[in-house]
């Protein structure tokens, strides 16, 4: 079963922009550290996708087969919104 749940970001890198999101947090990914993935839109909106290159890319298992992300390390903070 899917649990979402509101989560305010907060960029650490550029304007420091934060947003509110509604998050997936159990899909069944497991990782050795906290993760938080986001589309192009909201990496755009909280100022990330500017700082692309310093990005690594990193390739990822999945379901339907391997897809290659890029990862910015502790460029976000992430915490649950009481509703």
């Amino acid at each position: 079963m899917a649990i979402r749940v509101k989560l305010r970001l907060k960029s650490k890198l550029g304007l420091h922009r934060e947003m509110d999101v509604i998050a997936l947090v159990n899909s069944g990914f497991e990782a050795d550290s906290p993760q938080v993935l986001v589309p192009v839109r909201i990496a755009k909106e909280l100022d990330l996708y500017a700082h692309l290159l310093e990005a690594r890319i990193e390739s990822y298992g999945t379901v339907a087969g391997p897809v290659r992300v890029y990862v910015l390390p502790s460029s976000v903070e992430a915490w649950i919104e009481e509703s």
